[in-house]
């Protein structure tokens, strides 16, 4: 006896929808072990682009374990669901089956701690920015050091300074507040009050890939910053959360849009490996 109408659309939806995903991972995966074997030939391909004020050597090797760490997961579940569809490998829907409703619980979980504790998570995330300002903010736009980086690309991204305001990096440690400023063809070197990265820029657009054509709005800003020529008193923490706040719908709905397909996907498993068991005992 073969499989049922309903099993049948089962099968349809996990194959399809798992050979995105097997596709999606095994891209990801591959892409990761070519950029860390590869690295010196794309990080001449960068500069050959433009890209040439920022050493990405670090950055790269980063981004490469984490495609790779993700793009595996990805590979793996979606293989199983894909084979184990295709094929009628029960084993396979029912592994495939555990690892998605462990990610579901994983993440409702998350959520879950997160409400509950979100006063302490909070105050925990601030002391973690902190920690990173102290101890790896290193001030220059050309940074390969990945928090450094964040911590400019927010900056940058969201017209924000420091956690709560520019104070915050006066305990900065591997800041090099060294600054050199050209007056009447004069150039003298003073110490930054500021990161650059908190300055108004006349076009922002240019950062990350042209950080070499980057002005500011007024060159004194880093070390006599005003208001106007910069972002000092205004945080990017408060800042960014006010940004989630807004697009909060979005999140949700796209939340609860991968809950749905991750429910939808176990349910589908569950049920095609019961009609394949009962295939089996008919065949019996």
């Amino acid at each position: 006896m073969g499989l049922g109408c309903g099993s049948k659309t089962a099968k349809g939806f996990l194959f399809v929808f798992n050979i995105l995903f097997f596709l999606l991972g095994a891209t990801a995966l591959g892409l990761g072990i070519f950029v860390l074997v590869d690295k010196a030939q794309l990080t001449y391909l960068t500069k050959l682009g433009g890209v040439n004020q920022v050493d990405v050597p670090g950055l790269l090797e980063t981004s490469a374990y984490v495609l790779i760490a993700g793009g595996g997961l990805v590979f793996i579940i979606g293989f199983l669901g894909c084979c184990g569809a295709w094929k009628e490998v029960r084993v396979f829907l029912i592994v495939y089956a555990i690892m998605v409703l462990l990610i579901l619980l994983a993440e409702i979980g998350a959520g879950v701690v997160a409400f509950l504790f979100r006063d302490k998570a909070i105050t925990e995330l601030k002391s973690f920015l902190n920690e990173t300002i102290v101890y790896k903010y290193e001030g220059q736009l050309t940074t390969s050091e990945p928090f450094s980086l964040a911590w400019d690309l927010a900056h940058v991204t969201f017209d924000c300074c420091g956690i709560n305001n520019s104070t915050d990096f006066d305990v900065a440690s591997a800041w090099n507040r060294s600054y050199t400023l050209t007056t009447n063809n004069i150039s003298s070197t003073v110490n930054m009050v500021i990161p650059p990265s908190c300055c108004r820029f006349t076009d922002k657009s240019l950062y990350p890939s042209n950080i070499g054509s980057l002005t500011f709005v007024n060159d004194t800003c880093p070390i006599a910053p005003t208001t106007s020529n910069s972002w000092l008193n205004t945080g990017c923490y408060q800042t960014i959360y006010d940004f989630v706040l807004q697009n909060a719908y979005i999140i949700i709905g796209i939340g609860i849009g991968i809950g749905v397909v991750e429910i939808v996907g176990i349910v589908a498993a569950c049920c095609l490996a019961r009609a394949i068991k009962q295939k089996e005992n008919d065949v019996v």
